[in-house]
């Protein structure tokens, strides 16, 4: 029965500490809700200043361990990413403060070294650990050489000013405590030790108190100036990046440009600002694209106008301009009633009749060359069209029904394209509603399949223009296509994500969450952009692969497309 315990054990899912307050220690995930936070109330309590209270999230949902980042302001990376919401997966690091953890999925069999390997092994945590209390040890050991040191001086001194005091009646002030300057130096090089590696808060903690007991010592004083400034600037580029992180990419720019160019991280503030410009005019763009799509041609001209004002040379906005004054002309031509497609036959000029003016010829001075008139009066199968795009379905038959009964015995061209309509209306409805049940069933593949017949019929019966069918297909296939899409990102397939959610956005272009997963794909293509760029100088072979990921990713027309594509075509070229 242990046996049997042990192995059950060894089947649950566990976060393995590898740096913390108990490096070593495994926590078993229940089958439920695991809290991370510096609250009591936590399933993990981690005492660190950089841990919210109420931190990390981790449930079990559908076989797998979401993890959610409640509170921003925490220091918690995985993977050594920023993040808000991630499914766990095999080898996962998570970074929570000053604790490390690894993720051990159920079931997976690791040795002691395969464990402690991302921390360079189980010896270099406990030396880690160690080093603290041999550097106190050691300290100690001088500070017990220093005082006795001192004891020794101020009683030889102390002999020589009582010996003084009685020649001289005892006038001379009390000797001063000495510092050791020895120690000093030696927690100096400690914090210039901590500057070197960045950890600004400890630097100052450590010239504080060097401060205190010598202000000249050396050039504490500049150091921890330094410290302090170099503070500031992180915490300004990490609340920028968080701003990223929420979309709020204008602020986010602002932030980065407040980081001046003598601190150490100018050069990533510089980096971050030139992303987060792409990342706005990328957003510009297709929100001037979407203005077009929707024929609101005043925003989109305006906004391409706005961006070649900053980039002049910008293809893209060029074309939005030139399709908006385009698109306005159409709706000014609309607006004005000039109809050159069907216009009935004007009378002739001649005299006038009795109370009416003479009649002048068209084109004449006076008489416009085109006339405002009324659209011919629709037929009973364009009328049962109309009705079906509203949904009101029996009203669409029984009109066709009316054009059948009055042309029985007749094989008139009209009768024939009232029966194919009939045949196909019918069709649709049924393909509509067994495709809502299948859905509604959990049977998507099939669903699927049965919305792409419906789409068939209804585009025999409407054309392009849609109706209130179609936008409720649109709707419910385009569900079905994000969650397939989700999936697929969830497990660490951004490609076939991509597949998923681009034909999803082209049944339904407005879906929020459809956006929402394609600008998650905007982001993992500028990562993996970037990682391809960095292997270009050591392998160009996984570089290239790199970049082919990335046009699998986005569509053509994206930024990152096109900058993949010239990589690419670039080293294809080279001999």
């Amino acid at each position: 029965m242990q046996e049997e315990d042990k192995q059950s054990e060894g089947r649950k899912a566990l976060l393995f500490s590898l740096r913390g307050e108990e490096p070593g220690a495994a926590h078993v995930l229940p089958k439920g809700v695991f809290r991370i936070g510096s609250d009591e109330d936590n399933d993990l309590v981690l005492k660190d200043r950089d841990v919210m209270p109420s931190q990390l999230e981790i449930s079990f949902i559908e076989d797998r361990y979401l993890l959610k980042n409640l509170a921003t302001d925490g220091s918690v990376f995985l993977n050594g990413e920023p993040f808000e919401e991630s499914t766990l997966q095999k080898g996962d690091i998570l970074t929570v403060g000053e604790s490390m953890f690894r993720y051990v999925d159920p079931g997976e069999t690791l040795s002691q070294e395969d464990l402690w390997r991302p921390v360079g092994g189980k010896q270099g945590v406990t030396d880690a650990r160690k080093m603290p209390l041999r550097r106190i040890s050691f300290l100690m050991g001088l500070s017990l050489v220093a005082v006795g040191a001192v004891l020794v001086v101020l009683f030889t001194q102390g002999r020589q000013v009582d010996t003084i005091q009685q020649g001289t009646g005892g006038k001379l002030a009390d000797l001063e405590k000495p510092v050791d300057r020895e120690e000093l130096k030696i927690e100096y090089e400690s914090g210039k030790d901590l500057l070197a590696a960045r950890r600004w808060d400890e630097a100052i903690l450590v010239f504080e108190m060097i401060r205190k007991q010598m202000p000249n010592f050396m050039e504490v004083e500049n150091l921890y100036q330094e410290a302090l400034w170099e503070s500031e600037y992180v915490d300004i580029l990490n609340h920028g990046k968080g701003l990223v992180l929420e979309d709020e990419l204008v602020d986010a720019r602002d932030q980065m440009e407040q980081v001046p160019r003598k601190s150490v991280y100018f050069r990533e503030a510089e980096r971050l600002g030139r992303e987060i410009d792409e990342m706005i005019l990328a957003k510009r763009l297709r929100e001037a694209m979407e203005a077009l799509a929707r024929q609101d041609w005043s925003f989109a001209k305006s906004e391409a106008e706005a961006i070649l004002a900053k980039y002049p040379n910008n293809k893209d906005a060029r074309r939005i301009v030139l399709e908006a004054r385009l698109l306005q002309r159409q709706l000014s031509d609309k607006k004005s009633g000039v109809h050159t497609a069907w216009s009935p036959r004007r009378p002739a000029a001649g005299p006038p009749t009795q109370g009416q003016p003479a009649r002048k010829p068209p084109g004449s001075p006076g008489e416009p060359s085109e006339e405002i008139v009324p659209k011919p009066p629709a037929g009973p199968i364009q009328l049962a069209i109309a009705a079906y795009r509203k949904g009101e379905t029996e009203k669409s038959l029984a009109r066709l029904e009316k054009v059948l009964n009055g042309s029985k015995g007749k094989e008139g061209a009209k009768a024939k394209k009232a029966e194919e309509l009939r045949e196909d209306l019918r069709s649709a409805v049924t393909y509509f509603q067994q495709a809502k049940n299948l859905q509604q069933a959990g049977r998507y593949s099939e669903a699927v399949e049965v919305w792409q017949r419906f789409l068939e019929r209804d585009r025999r019966i409407a054309g392009n223009r849609g109706g209130s069918y179609f936008r409720e297909a649109s709707v419910c296939l385009g569900k079905i296509y994000f969650d397939r899409g989700r999936k697929e990102f969830d497990r660490g397939n951004p490609i076939g994500a991509a597949l998923f959610w681009k034909m999803g956005k082209k049944i339904n272009p407005k879906d929020r969450d459809l956006r929402r997963g394609m600008d998650q794909l905007n982001e993992v293509a500028r990562k993996t952009y970037r990682e391809g760029y960095s292997l270009q100088e050591i392998n160009v072979g996984e570089a290239v692969e790199k970049w082919r990921e990335v046009l699998m990713i986005v569509p053509p027309g994206h930024t990152y497309y096109k900058k993949a594509k010239r990589r690419i075509d670039r080293y294809a070229e080279s001999p």
